[in-house]
């Protein structure tokens, strides 16, 4: 088990915003969220600091129809895990809330800049 911080970057109409929240995660549900946004038109990438070896994992949110529709596209594997899968999917939940004020995901580069200048 590991502590990650789930951050999800969106860009909206009053500029780029991010939500984050530390759950434990073990690989295997990291693995298992990973799977699931690159078949999402998401990207989830991990971003390891060296000055203190904390980890966090970065989910970069696409632009959804729905929230019904994105909760219906998680993988089953996703589900199986009771290290924190709940908890990342409510997040996921308050993420997309508005989904009119999201428009297009800000790009790796941005998000790498945004988390320098939180650490």
């Amino acid at each position: 088990m590991k502590l990650f911080t789930i951050r999800m970057f969106t860009a909206t109409k009053t500029g780029h915003e991010f939500i984050h929240k530390r759950v434990e995660l073990s690989d295997e549900c990291f693995a298992a969220m990973q799977s699931w946004a690159s078949q999402s038109r998401a990207d989830l990438i991990k971003v390891k600091y060296a000055k203190d070896e904390r980890q966090e994992a970065v989910l970069r949110a696409p632009v959804y129809e729905s929230y019904n529709k994105m909760i219906s596209g998680l993988p089953a594997e996703f589900h199986k895990h009771p290290d924190g899968a709940a908890v990342i999917a409510h997040f996921l939940a308050l993420c997309i809330d508005n989904p009119e004020l999201i428009s297009e995901p800000v790009t790796v580069n941005e998000a790498a800049t945004e988390l320098e200048a939180v650490a």
